[in-house]
């Protein structure tokens, strides 16, 4: 490994570190509280417990997986639309929905004398990599947004142009809108409108799509 590949996994092995002490997930952390709910299981028998620990990892893990993912591709939870969050819920709902599941299988090997909790490391591992997957998931649904804004072109420009020029939004929420330049809607009615849509690295625009429908009412 060379030097600079030395430094890259140094630092990347630190931010990870200071990660987890501010309580974000890390995927060591989901997979570390994977495997103790389940050694505390196979301790105390707890049923009750382990689901609600599991649950518990599910939730705030995967939600925050779903964010790095995003955030990978430059788009921020800030910017999560309710159809995303709609998204995550559904992973997550999911996700705990197979909860009985491992308890089970859980349950079976604890009861028997010859099984040891290492007997379940290859289910508990799947469970783990779970964060990962979501990563990905939230990577290959956030990178097909892009941010599109309305830009005035070199002519009068009337109040619509004017008004929608101020929002920043998702080229499905444009699309959606069925406004766009030179179109018969706006107060121009398309006359002399030197109007584009170009993409932006500007921040999304806050109920942006209610935004512009109630501009082109």
């Amino acid at each position: 490994m060379n030097y600079r590949a030395t430094v890259v996994k140094a630092l990347t092995a630190k931010i990870l570190q200071l990660a987890e002490l501010k309580g974000a997930y890390t995927p060591d952390r989901y997979t570390r509280e994977v495997y103790q709910a389940a050694a505390q299981y196979w301790k105390d028998g707890n049923k009750g417990g382990f689901t609600t620990r599991m649950n518990g990892t599910i939730k705030f893990g995967l939600q925050s997986a779903w964010e790095e993912g995003a955030a990978s591709v430059d788009v921020a939870k800030e910017d999560f639309s309710p159809e995303d969050k709609d998204e995550i819920a559904e992973i997550i709902d999911t996700e705990k929905s197979y909860v009985s599941g491992l308890l089970d299988f859980m349950d079976g090997i604890a009861n028997d004398p010859k099984a040891k909790l290492t007997d379940a490391d290859y289910r508990l591992d799947m469970w783990a990599n779970r964060y990962q997957d979501v990563v990905s998931q939230a990577m290959i649904y956030f990178g097909g947004k892009i941010r599109l804004a309305w830009v005035l072109g070199e002519a009068e420009h009337c109040e619509t142009c004017l008004a929608l020029s101020r929002i920043v939004a998702w080229a499905k929420e444009w699309d959606e809108s069925g406004i766009k330049p030179k179109d018969q809607r706006l107060a121009c009615h398309g006359f002399n409108c030197a109007c584009e849509m170009e993409e932006t690295s500007r921040r999304r625009s806050p109920k942006a799509f209610d935004r512009i429908m109630a501009i082109i009412g």
